[in-house]
């Protein structure tokens, strides 16, 4: 079946159909209004991310709406989609009404713009759409201002496809086990869903005695059966269980040691090119290996990491050239990430890492057509753009829950609290609350200071509580922290 038509924007109040589906008629100003049995999704911006998100709902039987400024991009997308089309900026609402946003069970906004994508997401929640995603490059924002913007934006999911690849090579690179990540505190917390390996110290210990961290705790736990609890000291975890952890973003590396079977400690690692993906990287590493070493090949861009980062030893110098590479002795890296903006040199990068001697090497893909994918030896490929089309995916097949905290049909929820002068927490300490075991208050904020209470810690009006509430104690929740729900934790 051939797809809806091609709605080509000739300004403000014309549109024309340009091919399509038998019945449609010159002239009209709307997308026809067909939906499928498994529900109508609007895409915006079908670059990379957009057309494989699209691609993949529509092999689902899903009814599809594209949206794109780039006539000339629709017009090589209309052979290989079965969709409607519409031409034009997806942040101004004409654009939007054309689409049928109203009827959208989820719109995406994943075009290249971080500002339109978030300016679209106000927009199409406005007309109607029932759920929103928004693509988000900067990892920054995920990580501080999430909550934030998902309630200002009306964004039921935050995509970043830097965040997620972030993710992956920390995993690959230091042996971790993490699936999700979720911030709170302003990124001063971390909630890690990890998963438990054979042989590992959580494996062989009751949870009563797992050495943690003074300011972490594990406050969710799924069982091989994917059932979610608030765990009790007496539990024990499985290979394979999930364990959602509540830690200090300082904290997070000896908190996956307890998880792992075993940790790599890299020595030196190896970054090669300057881009904002690697630049994540940095950040991220920073803390985790004792030696860091930067290449980028263009001198001004080095200057500016090096001013930027002066705890990284910073490089001019091409990472595609053997003899460089090989002279400055990045050959006797433990680790090399090829993250420059180009797959090719990625590849070539990596390529050349593994035959200097580099024992470990992960490239970023960004373009999922590259033509080395396949001969690439032992390097390992991570693609941005693949984790965040696989991320969107699970969102909607877990019933569009964004991450595993809201899973099990809300079995445990993240609350946020301000604790009011009538209160009955305000001035209580957690042992005079008796909290029961399905209510943990996993932190506190207060002022400039965030941690993890003890039991002998008195709770004080004003102070934020972040709160991990079982359904079966969400009255009880509500008794003890009375109020809305606080902004300022996020």
């Amino acid at each position: 079946m051939r797809g809806l038509g091609v709605i080509r924007v000739l300004d403000d109040s014309r549109t024309e159909w340009v091919g399509g589906c038998a019945n449609a008629q010159p002239g009209l100003a709307y997308a026809r209004r067909v939906v499928s049995e498994n529900g109508h999704f609007c895409v915006m911006g079908i670059g990379n991310v957009g057309f494989h998100i699209a691609e993949a709902f529509g092999r689902e039987g899903r009814s599809l709406t594209l949206i794109d400024i780039d006539p000339a991009l629709i017009e090589r997308t209309e052979e290989e989609l079965d969709a409607a089309f519409v031409v034009g900026n997806g942040a101004h609402q004409a654009v939007l009404e054309r689409a049928n946003v109203d009827q959208a069970e989820l719109f995406i906004a994943a075009s290249s713009s971080e500002e339109a994508n978030l300016v679209a997401s106000v927009i199409a929640r406005n007309l109607g759409a029932k759920r929103c995603v928004v693509r988000i490059d900067t990892s920054e924002d995920l990580t501080v201002y999430r909550r934030s913007y998902e309630r200002l934006f009306g964004a039921d999911l935050l995509l970043s496809p830097q965040s997620l690849a972030t993710n992956a090579i920390l995993n690959i690179v230091l042996g971790h086990h993490t699936h999700e990540v979720d911030y709170l505190a302003r990124g001063r917390f971390e909630l890690r869903t990890i998963q438990v390996q054979a042989g590992s110290t959580v494996a062989r210990l009751p949870l009563s005695e797992v050495p943690l961290p003074e300011d972490a705790r594990i406050v969710g736990y799924f069982d091989g059966e994917h059932e979610l609890s608030i765990p009790g000291p007496d539990l024990r975890a499985s290979p394979g269980d999930l364990a959602m952890v509540l830690c200090r973003t300082q904290s997070t590396h000896d908190v996956e040691e307890l998880f792992a079977s075993r940790i790599e400690h890299p020595h030196t690692v190896a970054i090669a090119g300057g881009s904002p993906a690697a630049v994540a990287m940095v950040k991220a590493l920073r803390n985790e290996v004792k030696r860091l070493r930067w290449i980028e090949p263009d001198r001004r861009r080095a200057e500016f990491l090096a001013q930027s980062f002066p705890d990284v030893e910073v490089l001019h110098g091409d990472p595609i050239d053997a003899a460089t590479m090989e002279s400055e002795g990045l050959g006797r890296a433990d680790v090399l990430i090829a993250a420059t903006s180009h797959d090719d040199s990625n590849v070539v990068a990596g390529l050349i890492a593994q035959e200097l001697g580099v024992g470990r090497v992960v490239a970023l893909i960004h373009h999922t057509t590259s033509r080395l994918w396949k001969r690439v030896g032992e390097v390992e490929l991570v693609s941005p753009h693949s984790l965040a089309i696989d991320h969107v995916r699970n969102f909607v097949a877990n019933g569009y829950k964004a991450n595993l905290v809201t899973l099990a049909d809300g079995a445990v929820q993240v609350v946020q609290r301000v604790i009011h002068e009538a209160s009955p927490a305000a001035g209580a300490t957690l042992a005079d609350l008796q909290a029961p075991r399905g209510l943990i208050v996993g932190a506190v904020v207060r002022g400039d200071r965030v941690f993890m209470p003890e039991r002998s810690n008195m709770l004080r009006p004003g102070d934020q509580v972040i709160l991990f509430v079982h359904r079966s104690q969400t009255q009880m929740a509500r008794l003890l922290f009375p109020g809305s729900e606080s902004e300022v934790a996020s």
